[in-house]
């Protein structure tokens, strides 16, 4: 026992010490079975199968051949491969593990792993962790890579005092999941991550001597979610960081080879882009390679199909019944790319593959289908309910009327604006009883001399006086209006309080009655909910705090009443148009936010609109003149009660007692 002085005994700490010591070395074995190490190497499907039984515990379908393929060509040509295949059949765990077999065969000594967010890169660290740790052949055929790993059970804090028995040097080996780092033993290989929706520039790893090791291989797992998938601005940033953060990884004038994995969620999004790149070696792998005879365009086929699933959904015995006599018509012709990956499914209900499918696919609907499943989704121009365009809204133009000329058929003229930090849009129409509307004007109130409302690196109180004078400015030109609004609709919910003040001090001399309003979207609007009064069609009053009394109205909703409106002739009972000139930039802002399509989501409706970068605030004011308009009960006529025309507020006389 070691002792700090002759004859004296150790102190705690000494023997912590001996106990740290004497329980840190490793034992350097050699390999267990070194010919089948140097086979099976020179396989990777077959290293793979044997090592990570654990993990790939199906049988390889040919997509997953493709991908092994695909990616072992980029790592030895130093060029790109991009897979796009169906969540669930394996395709990223099947890079994890490719990952591992290039490193561990000293064939890669620094891949990066770069998904979207830390969560996942998280996921795939540890699944390294748990193959290096506590997969008993992998131990045994490399145990110069596995015995620090295996010897701590994969606790990260034990492995820096680690030493190997022989040598007593220090192991060298790292277990850093949460910064995204895995070193082996003498720093053999490491393996980096960070995430694509993070900063993965300057991934470097300093080796005890000095030197500095960079990436000499990249997978990107994922490299978008919905919301960028479904905005042009989002997707550019997202390419730009694979062309040039990414892609700058590596040694200066070294290839770097990058493995790219996901779906396609909409069509042109960052999956779609890189697939159709010729410097990258795309796999577009789809659910069903084949559909049956006869179910394109829904051909009688596809009407077995449609059969099936009523007789399904209302009782599976019968569906599966429906299907054994019916099977040969409904599957002629078809095939899966992964059937494997569905034969766990397979059940009394679901008597094979094909059948699981058919459920898949009639569950999540035909425009999901194609997109999650076959990787081909739908344009937006394909998904929508109408084809709404910028010309076509432009056309809406009657060229014999002015602006702020009234038409004779409007009994009603309502002003809406839509605040904004850059300024107010604002919209003046006119309607009759069936819901005629005509634009009479529309325009922008900004600072004097053209510059933003509010400027965004000022106090509040800075901005809530700018956005008063703004209010009170676009109160006095729409006043002064030849065909002055009886009503004025005011968004409220962007600086309500500011809107409140002023609609109870100035906007009382404008000469409209004003109403603070406050747009939800379909999921957020709850019809009635603290109504004041009798609610109307999809809007109702109510009180909110710190703003008063105001019109909640189903943005949504009145989105596609408006939208829809465009497609009527000029003048036409439902229809809407524009003055004479030309209307490109109030067509271009009603266009970028177009509708796409409508479902019933639990009992009610959801809307999906595709939103296009830029401005599209005189859509939002259009759309609240007409929530406005149903408040004063002119509506669709969706059988909701209606009420008095709207009346310009009297003049207040004031009695006072002496």
């Amino acid at each position: 026992m070691p002792t700090r002085h002759t004859g004296q005994p150790a102190s705690v700490a000494d023997r912590v010490a001996a106990h740290v010591a004497r329980h840190s070395l490793v034992e350097r074995k050699a390999c267990a079975d070194a010919k089948r190490r140097a086979r099976l190497e020179r396989s990777p499907e077959k290293w793979l199968a044997w090592y990570l039984y654990r993990t790939y515990t199906r049988k390889f379908d040919d997509p997953h051949r493709e991908i092994i393929a695909g990616a072992i060509k980029a790592h030895e040509t130093g060029g790109r491969f991009v897979v796009a295949a169906e969540r669930g059949v394996g395709k990223s765990v099947l890079l994890y593990g490719l990952i591992l077999y290039l490193s561990m065969t000293g064939r890669r000594r620094f891949p990066v792993y770069l998904p979207w967010s830390q969560t996942v890169m998280r996921r795939g660290f540890q699944f390294w962790r748990g193959a290096l740790s506590f997969n008993e052949r992998l131990l045994a055929d490399y145990p110069e890579i596995c015995a620090p790993f295996a010897y701590c059970r994969g606790v990260a804090q034990k492995m820096a005092a680690l030493r190997w028995s022989d040598t007593e040097t220090p192991c060298g080996a790292a277990l850093q999941i949460t910064d995204g780092l895995i070193v082996f033993p003498d720093t053999m290989a490491v393996i980096g991550g960070s995430s694509v929706n993070g900063n993965p520039r300057g991934l470097n790893y300093p080796q005890p001597d000095g030197t500095v090791i960079r990436p000499d291989l990249a997978l990107i797992d994922d490299p978008q979610d919905r919301a960028t998938a479904r905005s042009e601005t989002m997707i550019n940033a997202a390419c730009e960081t694979i062309d040039n953060d990414i892609s700058g990884l590596g040694t200066a004038g070294a290839g770097l080879p990058i493995l790219m994995s996901g779906n396609c969620i909409a069509d042109g999004d960052v999956m779609a882009r890189y697939l159709a790149l010729p410097t990258w070696r795309p796999l577009r792998v789809s659910c069903v390679m084949r559909w049956p005879d006869g179910w394109a365009e829904k051909g009688p086929t596809w009407k077995l199909w449609s059969e099936w699933w009523s007789l399904f959904h209302a009782d599976p015995k019968d569906g599966a019944r429906y299907y054994r006599v019916n099977r040969k018509a409904m599957t002629a012709g078809m095939a899966l790319s992964a059937p494997h990956a569905y034969r766990a499914q397979v059940s009394r209900e679901l008597p094979d593959v094909y059948c699981v499918a058919m459920r898949q696919y009639w569950q999540m609907g035909h425009a999901a289908f194609l997109a999650e499943r076959q990787q081909t989704p739908l344009s937006p121009e394909s998904l929508a309910p109408f084809a709404l365009t910028v010309p076509l809204i432009m056309s809406r133009a009657d060229e014999s009327r002015q602006p702020h000329e009234r038409p004779g058929w409007v009994n009603t003229v309502v002003a809406s604006t839509d605040i904004n930090d850059y300024g107010l849009s604002s919209v003046i129409i006119g309607l009759d009883n069936q819901q005629t509307v005509a634009c009479m004007w529309y325009g922008m109130i900004t600072a004097p001399g053209g510059g933003p409302v509010m400027l965004p690196d000022t106090s509040e109180a800075d901005k809530a006086g700018r956005l008063f004078d703004a209010l009170v400015r676009a109160g006095e030109a729409l006043g002064a209006c030849a065909s002055r609004p009886s009503v004025w609709g005011i968004d409220a919910g962007y600086m309500g309080p500011i809107v409140r003040r002023y609609a109870d001090t100035a906007g009382r001399k404008c000469g409209m009655q004003i109403i603070l309003c406050r747009g939800m979207d379909g999921r957020r609007y709850r019809p009635g909910f603290r109504a004041v009064g009798q609610p109307r069609e999809q809007c109702h009053l109510t009180d909110w705090p710190l703003i008063g009394r105001g019109l909640a109205w189903n943005s949504d909703y009145w989105k596609e009443i408006m939208q829809r409106a465009w497609l009527g002739e000029i003048g036409k009972p439902g229809s809407i148009s524009l003055f004479a000139g030309n209307h490109r930039d109030y067509a271009e802002q009603i266009w970028r936010e177009r509708l796409l399509g409508k479902e019933i989501v639990a009992g009610a409706p959801v809307w999906v609109y595709a939103r296009q970068p830029g401005r599209h605030d005189y859509g939002d004011a259009t759309a609240q003149g007409y929530a406005v308009a149903a408040y004063g009960g002119i509506g669709t006529g969706a059988g909701l009660p209606c009420v008095s025309r709207y009346a310009r507020p009297r003049d207040r006389v004031t009695v006072i007692s002496i």
